[in-house]
């Protein structure tokens, strides 16, 4: 996905986590917030499971390196182009595309979801590497272009819970995930991809 930086090279797959993630969104849970200290890989899952779930992923990665990249405007943009290749399987043409749309191809998408016994998940990821002002103004965006409360829809945000919460009428289940440190078994294939033992 082009959202999320480009694949690692020796990256450790996190079937598992990826696995349990999917498992808890799909039984009751409406949204989930990956927690973990700076670098313990949020990201890195987050990546994982949309490109392990991707004709069913949408995703919006901010980053404090790039200032477009919380601009509402390109937000509505990225995520419609998303949704639009979900419904259609085609591009969307930037140059055609109108902002007033993006809430009918939520419905034509929460319309295709029900018909196909589908979730959809959006990702969003990149909200606790924000400053203070950026971060609020980026959380008031989410609650204006996110389809919160549709239930065939499904949220994965990278970040503490807290920041999340108040997007979601108290009636939706938010869980925290805190993201474990590798297992024995990963750190050994980390270490083999490096050489090391």
């Amino acid at each position: 996905n082009p959202n999320f930086p480009p694949t690692p090279p020796n990256e450790v797959p996190r079937d598992n986590l990826v696995n349990t993630l999917r498992n808890l969104v799909n039984e009751g849970v409406y949204a989930v917030a990956i927690e973990g200290a700076d670098g313990m890989g949020k990201t890195t899952l987050l990546s994982q499971f949309v490109r392990k779930h991707a004709t069913t992923s949408i995703s919006l990665v901010v980053t404090a390196a790039n200032r477009f990249s919380i601009d509402p405007d390109l937000m509505r943009t990225d995520l419609a182009i998303q949704v639009y290749w979900a419904l259609t399987g085609e591009v969307l043409d930037r140059r055609t595309y109108d902002p007033t749309l993006l809430k009918s191809y939520y419905a034509d998408l929460q319309r295709l979801a029900r018909r196909k016994k589908q979730t959809y998940y959006f990702v969003v990821d990149g909200a606790d590497e924000l400053d203070v002002s950026d971060r609020r103004a980026f959380l008031q965006t989410l609650s204006d272009v996110l389809p919160l409360g549709i239930p065939q829809y499904r949220f994965l945000f990278g970040g503490d819970e807290r920041l999340f919460r108040p997007l979601l009428p108290a009636t939706l289940a938010l869980k925290s995930y805190p993201l474990n440190e590798f297992s024995v078994e990963e750190t050994r294939t980390l270490f083999a991809n490096h050489a090391l033992t």
